[in-house]
């Protein structure tokens, strides 16, 4: 507690040190931002993200579902 205080007093009080967090904050989220930035202006990486994702969700739901129907005993009705 007492090195905190004298950093803060370093600084010049209490609107500097919030300051000093705020620069800080920024520059670490950078990089973050603009990441992020790059990655929503290329809509058709973000289209193919989601479908792969949704096409791998898609057979694990149904492999779920065929092991539930299993076991409740639903059996698959005949394909003509």
């Amino acid at each position: 507690m007492d090195d905190t205080v004298d950093e803060l007093s370093k600084l010049g009080g209490y609107g500097a040190f919030k300051s000093a967090v705020a620069d800080s904050i920024v520059s670490f989220l950078e990089p973050i931002q603009s990441e992020y930035d790059k990655l929503v202006a290329d809509k058709a990486y973000i289209d193919k993200v989601m479908y792969d994702n949704a096409m791998n969700a898609s057979r694990v739901a149904n492999r779920t579902l065929s092991k539930v129907k299993r076991k409740v005993g639903f059996t698959p009705l005949p394909r003509p």
